[in-house]
């Protein structure tokens, strides 16, 4: 007998199973439930499936399609709001449009949906009195605001003929047939009259409904703006869904309810790379900033939930929790006085920590801690946190606080514990000498450099999930060179010569494409390698039954022609790399941001060599093509006479 055919809800249902399963049987049972979602698929389901399962589904689908779509089906159906729950909406739109350096288009939108209404809505008054041929478009109107209301009001020139002047009775002539003629003028005459009015009311119709679409598109950009802020701080798509059901609208009530909440990781807020002190300096020259010593490790968001249970989260949002025993067991006694039972969301960087000498040590000494079930007593390489944020104290979320705020309850809460737990070095400044010297200062410490944080006001608020230009990063290496590594992914691998034989020699490198969820060449890299790292690439690579070798490129790989972008073997994306080089330039065989700088040609790294293997990041959280864009643009921009 056939097996049901699939359906929507149990597909859903068995792949949340399979995804939650555990325990001893948790394999088999894994197992058996795609068994039998295989026997009922038919058709194409069943490759749809196995892409699902195996996490390349590669549909395009991304986060922010998801969302955009999401914000415009629930606004134009929604209601308008209840009053006085768009004031945490309206704070938000500012912040946000502070960070992106644009004014809130708010008061024009008002200001055009006024202009709708009073045509769309003007009883027997023939839909309003016509605008002034001098008006212009209402100031702070975008261009789309003030193309709509031109619309509008370019009919009124059409609208002459809505009341035709009346025409006076012919005059009496002789004869029958003059006179049936100047009827049926008179008759032709007013069907033309009636088919004028028409056409006006048609254009009139037309031009109040283009009014109206530009309004709704500005109330779906404003709701796009909202929900994307309202997942950052809450990525749970059960409780945003449910609130959407609830409400049937996007405005104060979501952010006031879908908040930051321990237990559920953000996406951290990241830094935009500089190439200078004096770079930097401009960025923040009407804003007061702050400079933390950029630390080397892995970076922690640490979860205290309200029944004292402690969770860590990496970059990417998985557990690190079983990692780092000797946080969950020390953190607690970092707590200040008063504040021994608090819960909190810590952001901060764990660092592998030598006690003898007091200070940190290299970031290969904390990949060498064991990752999984790790015991107390087995810890090897000690590690300190250090930490820079909290976002999130006792059922408050501080992230729409500036950082100033921020980091005075973190003094408040926290207390340090040598060699356990600190705060970031740095200080406060304005000063050209004195920033270099902070930055000379951490280098001897055994750190990257500084990061560059905005104090005060809008621009100083935490963004989750975002790389912000109100955080930037100093490193030392920033002033010789490119103004920071790029994190690829390897593609492809060419087979060694040499003392490389039997190996791989050198390999593909591409970046990450978040508009087409794609990977694009960027470098062929063959230099950076340790005689270690190039037998262990080969074999993890070789595995076998692991699956790392393609018969051929994927279809999301975008790779130019000509042999140095045809590698012998391609390879699954299923490592990252950080690479350093000393400059880019216009290529017409790698295609890094294709469209972007040039029409036809994409972007190439010079003399690119590997630093490390990032361990911490997926693929898809590869460096993008519009940072690889942007990295080329700078440097163009430094170098150009």
């Amino acid at each position: 007998m056939a097996p049901p055919r699939l359906t929507v809800r149990g597909l859903f249902r068995d792949l949340r199973a399979i995804a939650r399963a555990g325990g001893k049987a948790a394999q088999a049972g894994k197992a058996l439930r795609i068994n039998k979602l295989l026997a009922a698929a038919k058709g194409a389901e069943a490759k749809y499936i196995v892409r699902a399962l195996s996490g390349k589904l590669r549909i395009h689908l991304a986060i922010r399609t998801v969302l955009s779509a999401l914000a415009a089906a629930v606004t134009r159906d929604a209601p308008p709001p209840p009053p006085g729950v768009d004031y945490d909406a309206e704070a938000v739109l500012a912040m946000e449009a502070a960070h992106s350096g644009k004014a809130p288009a708010a008061a024009a939108v008002d200001a055009l949906a006024g202009a709708v209404r009073g045509r769309g809505g003007g009883g027997g008054g023939g839909g309003g009195e016509a605008a002034s041929d001098t008006e212009g478009p209402t100031q702070g109107s975008s261009g789309a605001d003030a193309g709509g209301a031109g619309a509008a009001d370019g009919e009124d020139e059409e609208e002459a003929p809505v009341a035709p002047k009346k025409k006076q009775a012919p005059k009496p002539t002789k004869g029958g047939d003059a006179g049936k003629a100047d009827a049926k003028t008179a008759k032709a005459k007013k069907a033309a009259g009636k088919q004028m009015v028409l056409v006006g009311v048609n254009k009139l119709s037309a031009g109040t409904a283009a009014g109206a679409e530009a309004v709704m598109d500005e109330r779906i950009k404003k709701a796009i703006v909202l929900l994307c802020r309202a997942y950052n701080e809450l990525p749970l798509w059960e409780e945003i869904v449910a609130a959407l059901r609830e409400y049937r609208a996007i405005d104060g009530r979501l952010l006031r309810r879908c908040k930051l909440t321990p237990g559920v990781p953000v996406g951290p807020m990241l830094a935009k790379p500089t190439k200078g002190v004096s770079e930097v300096l401009d960025k923040f020259s009407e804003h007061p900033f702050t400079c933390e010593y950029k630390y080397d490790g892995e970076r922690a968001q640490v979860h205290r939930l309200t029944d004292g249970s402690l969770h860590i989260y990496s970059r990417s949002a998985e557990c690190s929790t079983p990692k780092y025993p000797d946080i969950v067991a020390n953190l607690p006694g970092a707590l200040a006085p008063g504040f021994e039972g608090a819960s909190f969301v810590l952001d901060a960087e764990a660092v592998a920590w030598d006690p003898d000498r007091k200070r940190v040590r290299a970031f290969q000494e904390l990949q060498g801690r064991a990752r999984k079930d790790v015991a107390l007593a087995d810890v090897k390489v000690q590690v300190c946190l250090f930490a820079f944020d909290l976002l999130y104290v006792n059922g408050e979320s501080l992230v729409r606080l500036p950082l100033r705020e921020r980091r005075r309850r973190l003094h408040e809460v926290f207390t340090p514990v040598d060699g356990v737990f600190s705060f970031a070095m740095g200080g406060d400044g304005q000063d050209t000498d004195e920033m270099a010297a902070l930055l000379n200062e951490s280098i001897a410490s055994g750190c990257e450099g500084l990061m560059v944080k905005s104090l005060d006001g809008p621009n100083a608020t935490y963004e989750p999930a975002n790389r912000s230009q109100n955080w930037l990063k100093l490193k030392k290496d920033y002033m010789e060179s490119v103004g920071d590594t790029l994190d690829l992914v390897p593609i492809g691998a060419f087979y060694g010569k040499g003392k490389r034989t039997g190996a791989y020699g050198a390999y593909l490198l591409a970046c990450w494409d978040a508009e087409t969820e794609g990977l694009q060449s960027i470098c062929k890299l063959g230099t950076g390698y340790t005689e270690a790292q190039i037998a262990d690439f080969a074999a993890y690579y070789q595995e076998p039954d692991a699956g790392r070798l393609l018969p051929a490129p994927k279809p999301y790989y975008r790779v130019g022609t000509g042999p140095l972008v045809t590698p012998d073997v391609w390879l699954e994306p299923s490592q990252v790399w950080e690479v350093k080089c000393a400059d880019l330039s216009i290529s017409p065989q790698h295609q890094a941001a294709v469209g972007l700088v040039d029409a036809a040609k994409g972007i190439a790294l010079r003399f690119p060599r590997l630093i490390r293997v990032r361990e911490d990041k997926k693929p898809e959280e590869a460096t993008d093509a519009t940072q690889v864009a942007e990295f080329y643009s700078r440097q163009s921009a430094v170098n150009r006479p």
